[in-house]
Formats: structure tokens, C-alpha cells, sequence
């Protein structure tokens, strides 16, 4: 299992309406598209994961806390899973990417 600290994660996507909230409920990516995740980045902290095929993020929130379980599978086949739970600051990014 790697250690995650210091890996960044950032998702877009496909409707989300304002930004001061991320939406909640189990949702999927696929590299074929129709999920409601339309891309993502993900940093890591000696270079960056981009071929991931499918998979879901689950986001609950409470208060000011959320709680975020992700997996996905990549093109070799390895899992990536990960849990936070804790604040997060939602930011309009779309002109960046």
C-alpha cells in the first residue's frame, strides 16, 4: 500500500453548478466517458497519474467535513484507492484546464 501524503487530487466534473460545495453520492468515471466525472488530475510527489479507465469517487458531507472513498482502476490494471475525510476548499478552476 503506498502513502499518499503529499499527492494532490484535482477532479472536474461533468455538471456541478456552483462552487462552494462538491456534490455528494457515488460518482463514476470512465475513459470512454458518460460519468459524472469528466477529468482529473492526480499529482503525485515524483510525477503524476493520468490512465485511470474507470471507477467512482463516494462524497458525503457533514458540516464542513466531507468524506471522499475513491477508486479507480488504471490501464496496467492496479487499483488506486483512497479515503479522506476532512475540509475542502472548492475552487472554480475551469479556465485552467
Amino acid at each position: 500500500m503506498t502513502n499518499a501524503q503529499g499527492w494532490k487530487f484535482y477532479i472536474a466534473f461533468e455538471t456541478f453548478g456552483d462552487y462552494d460545495a462538491l456534490p455528494e453520492g457515488k460518482l463514476l468515471y470512465s475513459d470512454a466517458g458518460g460519468g459524472e466525472i469528466s477529468s482529473y488530475r492526480i499529482d503525485t510527489p515524483d510525477s503524476f497519474i493520468n490512465d485511470i479507465t474507470e471507477g467512482y469517487m463516494d462524497i458525503a458531507k457533514d458540516g464542513e467535513e466531507y468524506t471522499i472513498t475513491i477508486d479507480f482502476s488504471r490501464l496496467n490494471g492496479e487499483k488506486l484507492k483512497a479515503k479522506y475525510t476532512g475540509p475542502i476548499e472548492c475552487v472554480d478552476m475551469s479556465g485552467l484546464y
